[in-house]
């Protein structure tokens, strides 16, 4: 996810160097209402994004912990103390 946002704001940045003597007269020139609107749209896909990826995040992090608890349910008491030992502090 990093990775996309890290290369759009690349991208922008590299066509705004590049373009703003063509982009910031459009940019001055279009409604106010429409440069809050643009503003908003964009903030709300940021936000969408952002909550796609925490929600996939979660998803995996859930199913991980399925699985972890599948494979200590099916071993045996001895297993899952010898296996927990080297996390104890006793």
């Amino acid at each position: 996810m990093w990775v996309w946002i890290t290369l759009t704001v690349a991208a922008v940045g590299a066509a705004f160097y590049f373009f703003s003597p063509i982009l910031v007269p459009i940019w001055n020139r279009l409604p106010t209402w429409l440069r809050a609107f643009l503003i908003g749209a964009t903030a709300v896909v940021i936000a969408f994004l952002g909550g796609r990826y925490r929600g996939r995040a979660n998803a995996e992090a859930l199913r991980k912990r399925a699985e972890v608890d599948a494979s200590v349910d099916k071993a045996s008491d001895e297993d899952v103390d010898k296996r927990l030992d080297r996390w104890r502090r006793d």
